[in-house]
């Protein structure tokens, strides 16, 4: 082994040291569990019947004392049989227009999510049913998860109209943040969609692109889809969202363990994201301007 080689072993075996004395400390003086997580989100406003979409991050999750499907239940009980859990599936991490060039075909029943462990183990749950889109595809289990879920193959932009991520908007729902930011939100697409006539550029490629997406019953179909353009994705900033959010009273956050859970209300962000873009802000950074034109 040559010396490069070396150090780099070192450093992988130095980093997996200090992960593990983090995670000791953490299980040791920040434990929690499901029924701690449980009581967050009720704390922060999720009731039976609520119809939500979760962003997470099992790596933010130290001192947990339990599994992923111990989250996915405490989710699932919480909402009941009236509510419904989605979560994205996105099969790729960074740009969608880099994936696509990659040629990667989307198979509904076999491709896996990206979008961290817990994602992927609801994915494959029992009940659970997957959008059919190739490259946002949002998996769902719960009263309205086939309406919801239903003709994202027909939306001319991934979180568009006819997509899961508009859907959830119509029924009034909310999403969830475990261990992640408000730049996790991929929720917030649906409103770049929204806002494009009034922003100064636009956040879309110009060029639809035609995918092909295998379906849930095996049978193969063609998606039309414009996606995000890679400048605008680069330059997306959600911190004056979330301040907007926080100063009217619609930022509600509570912390478990040493790990951040946020609850918002999906009409609020919209609202929020209109009285910003009645200023010329767009929570783009760098941009066409600081935040906007």
């Amino acid at each position: 082994m040559n010396l490069i080689n070396r150090a780099r072993a070192l450093r992988r075996a130095v980093k997996a040291r200090i992960k593990q004395a983090q995670l000791g400390y953490l299980e040791r003086f920040h434990p929690f569990d499901s029924d701690d997580l449980a009581r967050s989100l009720r704390r922060l406003g999720l009731v039976e019947g609520d119809h939500v979409l979760v962003h997470s991050s099992m790596n933010r999750f130290g001192g947990f004392q339990g599994k992923p499907s111990d989250v996915i239940a405490a989710l699932t009980e919480i909402v009941g049989d009236t509510g419904t859990v989605l979560m994205p599936a996105i099969p790729f991490l960074g740009s969608a227009v880099d994936y696509v060039g990659s040629k990667e075909e989307f198979d509904v029943r076999r491709t896996p999510s990206k979008m961290g462990l817990l994602t992927e183990i609801f994915r494959r749950s029992k009940g659970v049913a997957v959008s059919t889109h190739p490259t946002h595809p949002v998996v769902g289990r719960g009263r309205l998860a086939s309406e919801l879920l239903a003709d994202h193959n027909k939306a001319r932009t991934p979180c568009g109209i006819s997509s899961p991520f508009q859907k959830i908007f119509e029924v009034k729902g909310k999403t969830v943040l475990l261990g992640v930011s408000i730049g996790a939100m991929t929720v917030f697409h649906t409103l770049e969609e929204e806002l494009a006539p009034l922003m100064p550029f636009d956040p879309f490629t110009a060029e639809s692109f035609s995918l092909a997406t295998i379906g849930t019953d095996g049978e193969k179909c063609q998606v039309e889809t414009r996606l995000y353009a890679k400048q605008a994705s680069g330059a997306r900033d959600l911190s004056i969202l979330q301040k907007h959010l926080e100063e009217s009273g619609h930022w509600h956050q509570d912390r478990v363990g040493k790990m951040t859970v946020t609850v918002l209300d999906l009409e609020s962000v919209r609202k929020s994201a209109l009285a910003l873009a009645t200023q010329g802000f767009y929570c783009y950074r760098g941009f066409g301007g600081a935040y906007g034109s």
